[in-house]
């Protein structure tokens, strides 16, 4: 682990971990660009929350399970 001014980070992570990661990133930076004119803040905000709840629980469940060994 390295200490940094965010707090630690792992450096230990696999290159390919970070590598997979990266699509589902820069789709995220793509889309909110799409839809930043289409989509009103304040009725987006609990949609955003709900689907980022979600996808936290489903990142838990395979932490759990061992689905993100790779």
């Amino acid at each position: 682990m390295t200490r940094c001014r965010g707090g630690i980070i792992p450096v230990s992570w696999p290159k390919h971990m970070i590598l997979k990661m990266m699509p589902g990133v820069l789709l995220g930076f793509w889309l909110s660009r799409r839809l930043e004119k289409v989509v009103q803040k304040d009725s987006a905000r609990p949609a955003i929350l709900r689907i980022s709840a979600l996808s936290a629980l489903v990142v838990l469940w395979q932490g759990v399970t061992g689905g993100l060994n790779g």
